[in-house]
């Protein structure tokens, strides 16, 4: 049976940036003029060099914006306040070449994945006519028609010492007019040319749309391995090191309790050096009256603060913290304090919760299930919620574009100023790190950042491969978790299956996975003070603001924003053990 699958294209136009570092005669010549040897003359005299070398110094530091020519009869150079703060270190001594590019990215309309258009053919409308293939249209389940800096950085196209600086435009050119041929084999049992990025994701929703239309005769177990089969068409080995990120974790950069989050938020307000990002799925009086000092204290220090918050629970407090905000933005302005405060009034529709911030020791986000806005729980239990920290400068840089690109989509008449300054960080982020080999260091874990509705087909890829154990964490746990759980069921011995959640939207759902639970010999347990969202699947984890076993608490699936890491690394048996091997103190 031919399926047809639809996909539409989105063009992105970039700039990647390339820089080399400057040589020793450049930076001893920026160090002279600041030193008050300004003239073309005087610098040879105080390097003994061919005046020619000077020459096209003094041009690669004028071009960098660093130094200007003082005005008057005398050709004396100067250094500019990018050129000060260069020589202050908050500026990497290198130049920078700028290239535009553009890329095309698709996205598949059941489930919202992304690929790059560079190892796939895709049909038109017409091609498919002209040819006269007959078979099954699939309906799109996401309608969204934008996509964000965040979600396509990682699919752009750049050299091995290049970066992306800056991205200019996301547009969508096709909408209804392409698509993706499958064949359907064996009533369900086989599927082939599904790229291999998308078949954790697809396979499930392509074969219960055919089902849904009586088109096969029953759904078959949802081993993806075994009902794709040989179906590899992608991706090329450039795909695969663009998504993940090779990086150090260390066992404390876990937060695992709801007192460390809370600690963390006291030192991120106190240490902060010029910038803080906050997103919260919620915001609540209680908890910004428990940090109010904290923030205020810095703001009084010149730290501009943006609070992101998603989901209105209760209007009328909601509308309140937003209004005591919203004064205390007025008054630290009007007080002459340099520091600024900028939060949307209104809801984003983002369940996401990370921070971004800078120390004296440079910029690190943290990142998990904790709503810094709205959680006043000092819980001491492992597991409550759990989140990562990071500095590693690749990682900071795509969540502080996805920051932006939610700021982008806040309605909130201020919100270019949030914007313009987390794309401007993360563009100077890259600069920055300049790969050579000084910056190099041993890495023990391999990250990929997980968003929207991508979540599902991670977690039913984790299930599919897992060998040894598989535990799960999940706040909620909905109707739709003894259908995920399915993925589980092995024909002979399975791993080992820890499930624990902390509220149920019916008993109708718990007895359900219950059932599951029960026939592949795992345990289900529900824990009140649980608000985490994890799994760890053998040595692999995968912790994120995203309800695994609930598909949808908030009726927003189809523009949901949600973010998480999957993470390969060596502490998922000191995790799984901090988390799962202390049950006594949850209760």
């Amino acid at each position: 049976m031919h399926v047809f699958l639809p996909v539409s294209r989105f063009l992105v136009e970039y700039d990647v940036a390339e820089g080399t570092p400057h040589s020793a005669l450049e930076s001893l010549t920026l160090r002279a003029i600041s030193n008050g040897v300004a003239t073309i003359a005087e610098l040879e005299n105080e390097f003994c060099v061919h005046r020619r070398l000077i020459v096209e110094a003094l041009a690669t530091l004028t071009r960098e914006g660093w130094l200007a020519l003082r005005s008057g009869g005398k050709s004396t150079f100067l250094l500019t306040s990018s050129g000060r703060r260069a020589m202050e270190g908050a500026v990497r001594l290198q130049s920078r070449e700028v290239d535009r590019k553009e890329e095309s990215i698709w996205m598949e309309r059941l489930t919202g994945g992304l690929i790059s258009g560079r190892d796939v053919r895709f049909l038109t409308s017409s091609q498919i006519e002209e040819r006269g293939l007959v078979g099954e249209f699939l309906s799109a389940n996401v309608t969204k028609n934008e996509l964000s800096e965040g979600e396509v950085e990682p699919y752009l196209r750049k050299g091995k010492r290049e970066w992306v600086h800056w991205i200019r435009d996301i547009e969508i050119k096709s909408k209804g007019k392409h698509w993706l041929g499958l064949a359907v084999l064996d009533d369900g049992a086989r599927i082939e040319n599904i790229p291999d990025a998308w078949k954790y994701r697809l396979v499930e929703p392509v074969l219960d749309q055919l089902f849904q239309r009586n088109l096969i005769p029953a759904l078959p177990s949802m081993d993806v391995e075994q009902v794709a089969g040989v179906i590899k068409t992608i991706p090329s080995d450039e795909d695969v090191a663009d998504t993940a990120i090779k990086l150090n974790i260390a066992r404390e950069d876990f937060l695992i309790t709801d007192n460390a989050h809370a600690t963390y938020l006291r030192r991120v307000f106190r240490d902060a050096k010029s910038s803080i990002l906050i997103s919260s799925a919620f915001l609540s009086s209680e908890a910004v009256t428990a940090f109010r000092s904290d923030l205020i204290a810095a703001l009084q220090r010149g730290v501009n603060i943006d609070l992101l918050w998603g989901y209105s629970v209760n209007e009328s407090n909601d509308k309140g913290t937003v209004k005591w905000l919203r004064s205390l933005k007025s008054g630290t302005a009007d007080s002459g304090i340099t520091g600024r405060l900028h939060l949307n009034e209104n809801p984003t529709d983002s369940h996401s919760k990370f921070l971004c911030w800078d120390s004296e020791d440079g910029y690190e986000s943290c990142l998990g299930s904790f709503n810094w806005l709205s959680s006043t729980s000092r819980s001491t239990t492992p597991g409550s919620n759990v989140s990562i920290r990071t500095s590693d400068t690749e990682l900071v840089t795509r969540i502080c574009r996805i920051g932006a690109s939610l700021w982008s989509a806040a309605q909130d008449e201020r919100k270019s100023i949030p914007v313009s300054r987390w794309k401007r960080i993360a563009a100077s982020l890259l600069e920055l790190k300049s790969k050579n080999a000084s910056d190099l260091i041993s890495t023990n874990a391999v990250i990929k950042v997980v968003q929207d509705r991508d979540h599902a087909g991670e977690m039913t890829r984790m299930l599919n491969r897992s060998d040894d154990r598989v535990f799960i964490l999940s706040h909620q746990l909905g109707e739709i978790a003894a259908t995920r759980l399915e993925a589980l069921r092995r024909e002979g011995a399975g791993p080992t299956v820890c499930v624990r959640y902390g509220k149920s939207v019916s008993k109708h759902a718990s007895d359900r996975a219950q059932e599951v639970i029960s026939r592949i010999g795992g345990s289900l347990e529900q824990f009140t003070e649980l608000h985490s969202k994890l799994i760890i699947a053998d040595q692999e984890i995968c912790l994120s603001s995203y309800n695994f076993l609930s598909a949808d608490p908030f009726q927003k699936s189809r523009d949901a924003q949600e973010l998480g890491l999957s993470i390969v690394c060596e502490h998922a048996d000191w995790l799984a053990a901090q988390i799962f091997c202390i049950s006594s103190a949850v209760g």
